[in-house]
């Protein structure tokens, strides 16, 4: 009996030990009167939440060999750029008139056109494109140019290409053709308030119309009030020095 007792109450002090502790929030149930339901249920509970887990981000930056083409294309464009003006110093040079005119002082200086004579006019025509038709579809006519021999200037030819419109300055939809979407409403409005409508309110007062369209600005943004410009410029030059005080 004495080797029995002490068997006993080893493996009890053998259970203690290897259970748990348990947490300060748990509530402390018998794990023999729960099901495993409810065993489970309430493991899950005292169990911390796991930290979310932060998505892998791979930068793609350019090559080493792309960084040093890159600098050293340019470089070379600067470089040659010097060279064509030390040269037209001494040869004449188109732009002789731009580095100023005996008894007058230069119109520019020379570092501060120098990118344009140099290294912009070399890829000008990637820029200003002269289109065909309105800009407001999902592609657009491009016309060709060709430059005009012994200038700097490009002349439009009858050739076109269809690319990708990408840069619409079409946001306020006036590229689009009014007279099928708000003609209607246009010319009433002319015939009501005449083309003085579109002055300031400063000259000719608030028409009701305008009146109207600030009071359903305002309801749509949920303020007291809302005052309407017809360009951003005059929105960011004229009312924000006003609002903000000297």
């Amino acid at each position: 009996m004495p080797a029995t007792r002490s068997s006993s109450s080893a493996r009890r002090r053998s259970t203690r030990a290897l259970s748990p502790p348990a947490s300060p929030g748990a509530a402390s149930v018998p794990a023999a009167v729960l099901s495993p339901e409810e065993t489970s249920s309430v493991s899950h509970a005292a169990a911390p939440a796991p930290a979310p887990r932060e998505q892998a981000h791979d930068s793609e930056g350019p090559t080493a060999f792309v960084v040093l083409t890159t600098y050293f294309a340019y470089a070379m464009l600067v470089l040659m750029g010097h060279i064509r003006d030390f040269l037209g110093r001494m040869a004449g040079s188109r732009y002789r008139v731009l580095n100023g005119v005996k008894g007058y002082a230069p119109l520019l200086q020379d570092w501060e056109n120098f990118y344009t004579r140099r290294l912009y006019h070399r890829i000008q025509d990637c820029w200003n494109r002269p289109i065909k038709g309105p800009p407001f579809s999902a592609t657009m006519e491009v016309i060709d140019r060709r430059p005009v021999p012994r200038t700097y200037q490009l002349e439009p030819t009858e050739k076109s290409g269809k690319f990708l419109n990408l840069g619409s300055y079409n946001y306020l939809g006036f590229a689009d053709d009014w007279v099928e979407s708000c003609r209607g409403a246009v010319m009433k409005a002319v015939d009501q308030f005449s083309v003085s409508s579109c002055s300031s309110a400063v000259d000719i007062g608030l028409t009701s119309l305008q009146a109207e369209l600030e009071a359903n600005v305002a309801a749509f943004l949920g303020k007291d009030a809302a005052i309407v410009y017809s360009m951003g410029y005059g929105t960011n030059a004229a009312s924000i020095p006003a609002l903000m005080g000297p």
